[in-house]
């Protein structure tokens, strides 16, 4: 299994600020997709939102995401049919970790060859405790896991006030 280096992104840092343009760059590839449509329809209104969403359908790749909580960590599962370790990038940000990454497939026809690239964003926030440092991040079987180590939490303590534990005491000796 390839594994993923997790970078951190330090607030006001080069990563965080190319995180938004990165972001930033595929919705303009989307918009710009979406006025080609519109074009193709013969400058036609009443269809904007099909087009966007055709636009979007045909860049941004809907991750599927399957998180799963045990007692010293969370597994974070992201399908990713297409794209490769080599493709993603596995970032956290403050409380977040982010996944990005393009994926280019290349396909040959008859007389023309042609190229599409494909994108994955996913964010979600980090569960409180969360050891960002021993974090893991492996692709195995077009699925990324993520493996999010939490700090050990206490044992639950039962408290009793001072009243009660005296009353717990006299009814002891009582016996």
């Amino acid at each position: 299994m390839p594994r993923i280096e997790i970078k951190t992104a330090e607030p006001g840092g080069d990563l965080a600020a190319a995180l938004p343009k990165w972001f930033d760059e595929l919705i303009d590839k989307v918009r710009r997709r979406a006025y080609e449509l519109f074009e193709q329809r013969g400058d036609r209104d009443g269809s904007d939102l099909d087009d966007w969403l055709r636009a979007e359908k045909e860049f941004l790749f809907p991750a599927k995401c399957m998180v799963k909580q045990e007692p010293d960590r969370y597994k974070v599962s992201v399908s990713i049919p297409g794209f490769t370790g080599k493709d993603l990038k596995v970032y956290t940000l403050g409380d977040r970790l982010v996944v990005s990454g393009d994926a280019t497939e290349k396909s040959a026809g008859k007389q023309t060859s042609t190229e599409e690239t494909r994108s994955v964003f996913y964010q979600c926030t980090l569960p409180p405790g969360s050891l960002v440092n021993a974090m893991t991040a492996e692709v195995e079987h077009e699925t990324l896991n993520i493996n999010i180590p939490t700090e050990a939490k206490p044992k639950s303590v039962q408290v009793v006030s001072g009243e009660a534990a005296n009353e717990q005491k006299s009814a002891s000796t009582a016996a």
